[in-house]
């Protein structure tokens, strides 16, 4: 069996934290429908894959009509993000696109 890879870990916790936020009133603009992503990059150590870094993060979450993009990518890497991805992994070329499609009002569940 081939190991999971820590991104596709990281991503479902990030899904997993993004309905606790909603849930416990955090970030009460969260709406049901979301996706995440997250690239990590890869050192091979001896025939191991070893990661270094995340590369992007990728977070677009359906939210309330209320909230400004600003706040809404705030509030992503605030309480998403940081309690999520081990700080060791984040540095000042971590891409983060948070809804980078725009605003994300229609849809559900």
């Amino acid at each position: 069996a081939l190991p999971i890879s820590l991104s596709h870990v990281l991503a479902t916790k990030l899904g997993a934290r993004l309905t606790e936020v909603r849930k416990n009133g955090t970030c009460p603009w969260l709406r049901p429908d979301g996706k995440t992503q997250v690239t990590v990059e890869y050192i091979n150590e001896n025939g191991a894959m070893v990661p270094v870094r995340v590369h992007t993060v990728l977070i677009s979450t359906q939210h309330d009509e209320t909230v400004t993009n600003d706040e809404i990518a705030a509030d992503l890497k605030e309480h998403v993000i940081k309690p999520v991805i081990p700080e060791k992994y984040l540095d000042e070329k971590t891409i983060f696109h948070l809804n980078p499609s725009g605003r994300f009002v229609i849809g559900g569940p």
